[in-house]
């Protein structure tokens, strides 16, 4: 197993219990964050992006699992997905007695009974990142489609963005009768008349990547890929409060009595208002490992947060040692390997050239980088938060935007000169090395492309509807999912003429080019595999809650 911290996602409060969420699940404090304790069981998808309390139940909204309820404050958990056609849950909300689920493919549903029954409501296209009730309205934040407003519970919705430069909205918070939005790159805007028009806010807020809002009494809190600011004056002027906050990438906060708490790569605690921080994160533990890498015979593991990082096994994954020497940011996502230097992304790209015992700053550090790639002599980066895909051709001493802006690249690909994103918006080719890209996802009926993989000539590409296959290098794709139990495939990883996939139910194979796929998770204690690797005769496995499991192949 590797150890590592929790990457914190989101907040709630019941009376005095405060719970975090996370990629390692839920985690539960009853001394006001001085310790935690993880409440997962029944909990089947430890990856929980949203939370929320409704009366004497609490909600988990999980990517790939849906919803799950707890009725006895986190001890077990119930999965509530009855009419929930959308099972990547993003936000949770609750207007009244009604509880609203924010989806990735889906647009908004509601649930009138607790979580019983789910129905549609009138926003169904879109990919919902954020909720938000003010008074009797009901706010939606779209990745792509801007930011829409209910007032009839969710029945009719109607576009709001009389003023709002910026339509990619990440966060929400209501103070009295103003609301503010927190924007993907744009700062903060506020609206004093219930949405029909907005102002930029943003004076001094120097990261304008705003994850997270929170209002403790007359102040207002901005987490951001650059720390915590704070406003004592309505957000006209914002001030960085970040003392003590020894990682600055804030994905969460939230206010209990009157004590703020900021989440990122572990949870900090302040009880001045934002003056100083303490890191707060004892018993909050997560094994949640987000991807893997091999290198000669030495296996690397990038893990999702303090004090995870990078940890490495030269033994096959029997021991793993932490090898995060000047890695000022450990939550890595991603890996690529150029002969011997390998390149690790996180907030930033990371290069090491002694087997990943030091570690190097390499650029890109106001990104998300999700996705690294080779191609050649140049190193591609593929960014989440913000989007786009970045060009390195000096080993990442420098880098150069290399296009689709506007998109998430969840993966990158190499078939040839051929390079290939797989984003938010499907697939695209380049083939002048990242100068111009074509969208090519004809036949592609998911476009969330999470995961590629290359055997001989055939591309496959994991999305969030399955798997395809394309034999014309991108030009059509076939579905490539027949009895494949999990929809939505994380990883996909190529021995021979196997290839194998790794989804929220385990690991799968196929050994005649996608056609038909076995299961392969005997032993395997926790199914939500988001990254697979190979070594050798081995296969590896990295879990979001339980770290690696290994199992040989031939």
């Amino acid at each position: 197993m590797v150890p590592m911290g929790g990457s914190i996602l989101c907040f709630a409060n019941n009376s005095s219990t405060l719970f975090a969420g996370g990629k390692g699940g839920v985690f539960r404090s009853t001394d006001n964050g001085a310790s935690w304790q993880a409440m997962n069981s029944g909990l089947t998808n430890l990856y929980v992006s949203s939370l929320a309390v409704n009366g004497n139940s609490l909600f988990a909204g999980t990517i790939s699992s849906g919803v799950f309820r707890s009725t006895d404050n986190g001890a077990t958990w119930q999965t509530a997905n009855n009419g929930l056609t959308s099972i990547n849950v993003w936000s949770l909300v609750v207007s009244g007695t009604t509880l609203f689920a924010g989806t990735m493919e889906g647009g908004v549903f509601r649930s009138t009974d607790n979580g019983a029954t789910w129905k549609a409501t009138g926003l169904t296209s879109s990919f919902v990142q954020s909720l938000a009730v003010s008074g009797t309205t009901l706010f939606a934040a779209t990745y792509t489609d801007g930011l829409f407003r209910s007032t009839d519970n969710g029945v009719t919705w109607q576009a709001v963005e009389n003023g709002l430069t910026n339509i990619n909205i990440l966060s929400f918070v209501v103070s009295g009768s103003t609301l503010f939005v927190g924007t993907n790159g744009g700062g903060v805007f506020r609206t004093t008349d219930n949405g029909a028009t907005w102002q930029a806010t943003s004076a001094g807020l120097t990261s304008t990547s705003v994850q997270s809002l929170a209002v403790s009494g007359s102040t207002l809190f901005a987490g951001t890929s650059g720390g915590v600011f704070r406003s004592t004056d309505n957000g006209a002027i914002w001030q960085a409060a970040n003392s003590g906050l020894t990682n600055t990438f804030v994905k969460s906060i939230t206010v209990s009595g009157t004590t703020l708490f900021a989440g990122g790569n572990g949870v900090f605690r302040s009880s001045d208002n934002g003056a100083t921080w303490q890191a707060t994160s004892n018993g909050l533990t997560s094994t949640s490992v987000q991807s893997l890498a091999v290198s000669g015979t030495t296996l690397f593991a990038g893990t999702g947060s303090t004090p995870g990082g990078i940890f490495r096994s030269t033994d096959n994954g029997t021991t793993w040692q932490a090898t995060s020497s000047g890695l000022t940011n450990t939550s890595v996502q991603s890996f690529a390997v150029s002969g011997t230097t390998l390149f690790a992304g996180g907030i930033g790209v990371f290069r090491s050239t002694d087997n990943g015992t030091t570690w190097q700053a390499a650029g890109l550090t106001n990104r998300d980088v999700i996705s690294l790639t080779v191609s050649g002599t140049t190193l591609f980066a593929g960014a989440g938060t913000g989007g786009g895909i970045f060009r390195s051709t000096d080993n990442g001493m420098t880098w150069q935007s290399a296009g689709l802006t506007n998109s998430a690249v969840y993966s990158l690909a190499v078939i040839g000169t051929t390079l290939f994103a797989g984003t938010s918006d499907g697939v695209f080719r380049s083939t002048d090395n990242g100068t111009t890209w074509q969208t090519t996802s004809t036949g592609l009926t998911n476009i969330y492309v999470l995961s590629f993989t290359v055997s001989g000539s055939t591309l496959f590409a994991g999305t969030g509807g399955g798997i395809f296959r394309s034999t014309d290098n991108g030009t059509t794709w076939q579905a490539a999912s027949s009895n494949l139990m999990n929809s939505a495939v994380y990883s996909l990883v190529v021995k021979g003429a196997t290839l194998y996939a790794g989804t929220r139910s385990g690991v799968f194979r196929s050994t005649d080019n996608g056609i038909s796929w076995q299961t392969m998770s005997n032993g395997l204690t926790n199914t939500y595999v988001g990254s697979l690797a190979i070594s050798g005769t081995t296969l590896f496995a990295g879990t979001l809650g339980s770290g690696v499991f290994k199992v040989g192949i031939r």
